[in-house]
């Protein structure tokens, strides 16, 4: 695992194959992720909004994780996200796969449910202190209907092991304002909606996630 780096570049966001049954094709999936890393992708987020992890049960996503370390540990970062609804079943599902020693675990608000900041707070604290990998939060308000405000995404950063956030809100006021904050060394400012990817670097943003970048990864790279 890799503590003291820091999360940056271009991660793909990866996609999940499945077949007609429903089940993983672990085949095509170490293809998909052969390319990516032969192309040089800086890390490679896993088990995200873009895998379809929400319909994914824990067992199948430490299998995917597994596929993935196999082709990709060591010549990318790992993030292994942690897609559930409530810290419990977030942090039964962290219990799995810290096991994987991914090197990033990243984890949504609560979701379905409508939460307050501090129930958000909170959230990251019992994450970050229950995980012995470093943790990246990752706000999608569109999935979660949770949007973490500029303060609290403030404090957030303050947390110790919370060396992160994703930012696929599409706010990219507040994600400039964010950026431009003072906060602990080594925090990564990684942006997750393709179309603010240039735009995110210029303002000083470490790191994109990107979706469309399964597809073709060149561009990004460039």
């Amino acid at each position: 695992m890799a503590h003291s780096k820091q999360l940056k570049g271009v991660i793909p966001a990866l996609l999940i194959p499945f077949r007609e049954d429903g089940s993983v094709d672990h085949g095509l999936l170490e293809k998909q992720v052969e390319y990516l890393v032969s192309k040089g992708v800086q890390g490679i987020f896993i088990n995200g909004s873009t895998g379809e992890s929400a319909y994914v049960s824990t067992e199948e996503k430490a299998e995917i994780v597994k596929t993935v370390a196999r082709v990709a540990r060591g010549k990318a970062a790992l993030c292994a996200a942690c897609i559930q609804p409530s810290t419990e079943q977030t942090l039964r599902e962290l219990k799995v796969m810290e096991r994987l020693e991914p090197d990033f675990i990243v984890a949504v608000t609560p979701y379905y449910f409508k939460v307050d900041q501090a129930v958000i707070l909170e959230h990251y604290r019992a994450i970050a202190s229950h995980s012995p990998v470093p943790v990246i939060a990752y706000d999608i308000p569109s999935c979660t209907h949770n949007k973490i405000h500029l303060d609290t995404i403030l404090r957030i950063a303050e947390i110790p092991n919370v060396v992160g956030i994703k930012d696929s809100s599409g706010d990219f006021i507040t994600f400039c304002r964010a950026i431009s904050r003072p906060v602990k060394e080594g925090f990564s400012w990684i942006q997750g909606d393709d179309y603010l990817d240039a735009p995110s670097f210029l303002m000083g943003a470490q790191g994109i996630v990107t979706g469309t970048g399964n597809v073709w990864i060149d561009p990004y790279l460039e």
